[in-house]
């Protein structure tokens, strides 16, 4: 098997998908071991397959495979199925990985070699662009709560063992861009891992840069309004499932909101809940 393989799912990002690519070469040359690229092409219809397919940076290990389930976590998953590294590495399609990424991911596993996930920070590629999916702490932390991950880990900036992946079941296709619920599926990742009774990690020394573009707030707040119902149908897949330590944090969340009178976040929560309740 080889060392590392870097998982990207990938729809209609011809745009931006090359400097991506063009940052994991970079991130290549300075690693040792042994690695691939696994794009996943989630039902592009521009010319993203088009590009990849005649036009590969050079010297990229690149494999290009398709899911034309709509999803990210559809894509994930398809990828996973593909890979060939002991290690999974995910990024996004509008990141930039440091150069020193697959280093730092490599030696990051050597010292906990028992973690569930291992995540990185997460900065601005822009400084234009609006300070949000960002985790910029400086100092490294263990996590054993799921509030912990929520709020330390970001999806874009991910690592797991293959084999552990496999264990849980994946990423829940039901969670996710491109899905009723939205987002998510990383939360409900980490969830399942933690009750799988493994320790999670942050390594701020794994960076990458972030280049989503969003600048109005508008947007911000649209996307602030995709994670809470996406919260809310996480919080309703565990309580139905008899999650104590889930129902616990729902009731947590609903209490301070009702405390502060968020009602417009609250109806958001519940919107969540009531969607996963329908698709049940």
């Amino acid at each position: 098997m080889l060392d590392i393989s870097v998982v990207v799912p990938t729809r209609n990002r011809s745009s931006s998908i090359m400097r991506s690519l063009e940052a994991l070469r970079t991130a290549g040359n300075a690693f040792e071991g042994t690695w691939e690229v696994v794009i996943v092409d989630n039902g592009s219809t521009d010319d993203t397959v088009n590009i990849l397919s005649k036009n590969p940076p050079d010297g990229l290990p690149i494999r290009l495979v398709q899911e034309p389930r709509p999803g990210a976590s559809h894509a994930r998953n398809a990828g996973i199925a593909a890979a060939s590294g002991r290690l999974i590495a995910q990024t996004d399609d509008d990141c930039l990985v440091a150069p020193d990424w697959l280093t730092r991911i490599s030696a990051a596993w050597i010292h906990h070699p028992d973690a569930g996930t291992i995540g990185g920070r997460i900065e601005l590629a822009d400084p234009a662009d609006l300070k949000i999916s960002l985790r910029t702490g400086t100092e490294p932390i263990a996590i054993d709560t799921t509030y912990s991950a929520l709020h330390n880990l970001g999806g874009c900036n991910l690592s797991f063992r293959r084999d552990t992946l496999v264990s849980i079941g994946c990423f829940d296709p039901r969670f996710g861009p491109g899905t009723a619920s939205g987002s998510a599926e990383d939360l409900d990742i980490y969830h399942r891992l933690i009750k799988a009774r493994y320790k999670l990690y942050y390594e701020p020394s794994i960076l990458v840069l972030h280049a989503h573009g969003r600048r109005d707030h508008g947007t911000l707040s649209a996307l602030r309004h995709i994670y809470t119902v996406s919260r809310g149908a996480f919080y309703a897949k565990h309580i139905l499932n008899g999650d104590i330590a889930c129902t616990r944090d729902a009731l947590s969340e609903m209490t301070e909101l009702v405390r502060r009178r968020q009602w417009r976040a609250l109806s958001h929560l519940l919107e969540g809940a009531w969607i996963w309740a329908l698709r049940k």
